[in-house]
């Protein structure tokens, strides 16, 4: 409506300062011409400003059927093609063909995705989908969970490794880890023992830059602490992940990739750990990584956190209790 606005206002400036005498005074020919050019002008307005209407109508039409209208089940697959293609979802609307669905916003990157039985609600699914990625072609959902319908959303980061938080319960201390949960949201995670006392616990996201965060926990009697974090990127290293898959299967002809490959940390040595298998058998492939010049890798401590340490409270139990066997004795 501009383009009409600003060529009406110069047809109006062009003309204002003319009478009608004046008018009348051109000759015929003349007249017909510009009156010929104006019925141009106006109708290419016309047009323009009917070109103008379809194209803001169409922008604001929904693309998709509006939540409670038309198979649900269908719908969902049609906005987000990778849930048709996740068993555990396929699997739980097979169980509960009813439902609703809606979308929540988790960060800047991902959303949470609900899907809720109508019916005899005992639980729901929540999964975790990557945002602006063309799910016919690439891969979205991270993390799927099946959680009682009477629990309050959205989840906290420990939603991802309910497990993990469980067996160790200094990790949710850790505030640098759950920045890198909330920020990356990592698909995968695996626990290295690095000692009868120490355990190293990777979380892995490999969906874009290969990143961990590796956590060294040292498990006491009753309790666990984390020691120190650390955190690499395969952009630090003279060789990424790609790089060395191609050279583990180069090692292996005719071997295909057939598990998780992970880069492993040992003190200040790392490496590549790729599983592969040719049907018949399996094997690891261990490719070095060395660091690119000027990178280098930092262990920090755990940020503190409010509360006191339990493992203290239990050794200052312990010399209260022999305190008093002493006097007694």
């Amino acid at each position: 409506m501009e383009k009409q606005t600003l060529k009406e206002c110069r047809w109006e400036t062009a003309f204002s300062g003319m009478k009608i005498s004046e008018h009348s005074s051109l000759p015929e020919e003349s007249r017909d011409i510009n009156n010929h050019s104006m019925s141009r002008k106006i109708k290419f307005l016309i047009i323009t400003a009917i070109i103008l209407a379809l194209l803001v109508g169409h922008a604001n039409a929904v693309p998709h059927p509006l939540p409670g209208e038309g198979n649900q089940i269908l719908i969902l697959y049609m906005i987000h093609p990778n849930a048709k293609n996740n068993e555990e979802i396929t699997s739980f609307l097979a169980e509960h063909p009813n439902i609703s669905w809606r979308e929540s916003v988790y960060n800047e990157t991902y959303d949470y995705i609900y899907i809720t039985p109508l019916n005899d609600c005992r639980e729901k699914l929540v999964y975790i989908n990557q945002r602006k990625v063309d799910e016919r072609n690439e891969p979205s959902i991270v993390s799927v969970r099946i959680i009682g319908c009477d629990k309050i959303l959205p989840l906290d980061p420990l939603f991802q490794f309910p497990e993990i938080f469980e067996n160790y319960s200094s990790l949710s201390g850790d505030q640098d880890l759950m920045d890198y949960i909330e920020e990356n949201i990592p698909g995968r995670c695996a626990e290295v023992e690095r000692s009868d006392s120490e355990t190293d616990v990777y979380f892995i996201d490999d969906t874009g830059t290969f990143t961990e965060y590796i956590v060294t926990i040292e498990k006491g009697l009753f309790t666990d602490d984390v020691v120190y974090s650390t955190f690499i990127s395969e952009d630090y290293f003279t060789i990424n992940k790609s790089e060395a898959q191609a050279e583990a299967l180069g090692q292996r002809p005719g071997w295909n990739l057939t598990g998780e490959t992970i880069l492993k940390i040992n003190d200040d040595v790392f490496a590549w750990e790729i599983p592969v298998s040719n049907g018949s058998g399996e094997d690891t492939i261990i490719i070095p990584a060395e660091l690119r010049e000027g990178y280098s890798v930092m262990k920090t401590e755990p940020k503190a956190t409010p509360g006191f340490d339990l493992s203290v409270t239990i050794l200052g139990i312990g010399a209260v209790l022999v305190l008093i066997a002493r006097r007694r004795n």
